[in-house]
């Protein structure tokens, strides 16, 4: 199954006029390929997240795709020292629901995430750990809904609405997608009928032929505040094992 996640696809001219619109099935068909063009190779890469009170945090994130099917992501917090050695373990299942862990070094435990942990802030900032959680395509109905202008590139404005809204943090999204190079540069995400919050794609770089957000930037509106992700350094294609994606790995 076809998964997405906005921080993912965001981990990313002049209004575009076209002669007639096109059917609502072509919105899910431009959005399957966004999903498809993100990288399914391993990765490694150091990140850098502003809080709004102007701290950072430093991490890795290493993902790779398992034999067994699962996609799995590793995050290590670097710094600072208070949050050092904190460590993430996404899993992200193709016929059930995902896994999340995170290891909290003064308790020196290991926590599965509940849906209340996935709903709060990632380190301090605006985002949340759901946002970095991917989605089934199909678990939402899409639709266009206009053309805008960002950062030179025409793109097209695509409403992603979930089919079961009581599952979801937000109500709706209002994605912006370059249909060329098909890379998300704003995700507008809703709760009701309120724009809550908006993360848009500041910066991005072909690396390794893979265009790859080098700045993001996660607005929430409810509260008047920002954080920023910067990826400092990837690195696709990398000689990772499968042992940083095991349980045990996090509590080492």
């Amino acid at each position: 199954m076809t998964r997405f996640s906005l921080a993912m696809l965001g981990l990313l001219c002049c209004a575009a006029a076209f002669a007639a619109e096109p059917a609502n099935d072509d919105a899910r068909a431009l959005v399957k390929r966004v999903v498809d063009a993100v990288p399914t190779v391993p990765y490694v890469s150091r990140m850098e997240l502003t809080t709004p009170g102007g701290l950072v945090r430093e991490f890795d994130m290493n993902g790779k795709h398992l034999e067994n099917g699962v996609d799995a992501r590793y995050i290590e917090v670097t710094g600072p020292m208070n949050l050092k050695d904190t460590r993430y373990l996404l899993y992200e299942h193709s016929e059930r629901r995902d896994d999340q862990y995170v290891y909290i070094p003064f308790m020196k435990r290991v926590v599965r995430l509940s849906e209340k942990t996935r709903s709060e802030p990632f380190l301090g900032s605006t985002f949340f750990v759901n946002d970095m959680i991917k989605r089934e395509l199909d678990d939402y109905t899409y639709r266009f809904v206009g053309d805008e202008t960002i950062g030179q590139r025409a793109c097209r404005l695509v409403e992603s609405t979930p089919k079961h809204p009581e599952d979801e943090m937000y109500s709706k999204a209002i994605l912006a997608i370059d249909p060329l190079d098909l890379v998300v540069m704003r995700a507008q995400l809703f709760k009701g009928d309120q724009l809550f919050k908006v993360h848009t794609t500041d910066a991005l770089e072909k690396i390794d032929g893979y265009w790859t957000p080098r700045l993001q930037t996660m607005r929430n509106l409810e509260d008047n505040d920002a954080s920023q992700l910067t990826t400092v350094e990837i690195k696709y294609n990398a000689p990772i094992g499968d042992d940083m994606f095991r349980e045990a790995y996090l509590g080492r």
